[in-house]
């Protein structure tokens, strides 16, 4: 079989992660989720509880999310989107795998 890349969008308690891993480990390939949030924080020499706040930030009601990675500032969300964006084509382009949310689909 060729090079393939699957994703699973998820939300919190969707069992994204697990399903993901087993479903890795059937087909013998890797997943990829928090991992992609450790890349990014590295390479934009940030704490990686920056990255995983501003994509958990959400408000409700009139205030809805500009961006799919929550609620921080317009330039930082397109910052930590494109650096996610990047280290997820590497991923794609060097091996089959399956990617767990962040945009990944």
């Amino acid at each position: 079989m060729s090079q393939y890349v699957v994703t699973i969008a998820r939300q919190f308690g969707s069992l994204g992660r697990p399903i993901a891993k087993a479903l890795a480990e059937i087909l013998g390939i890797e997943y990829y989720d928090r991992d992609i949030v450790e890349a990014t924080a590295e390479k934009m020499g940030l704490p990686v509880s920056v990255i995983s706040d501003q994509e958990e930030k959400v408000k409700s009601g009139f205030f809805q999310m500009g961006f799919p990675l929550g609620m921080g500032s317009t330039e930082q969300q397109i910052e930590i989107f494109n650096e996610q964006a990047k280290i997820i084509r590497d991923l794609a382009e060097r091996q089959s795998c399956i990617i767990v949310g962040r945009c990944s689909d």
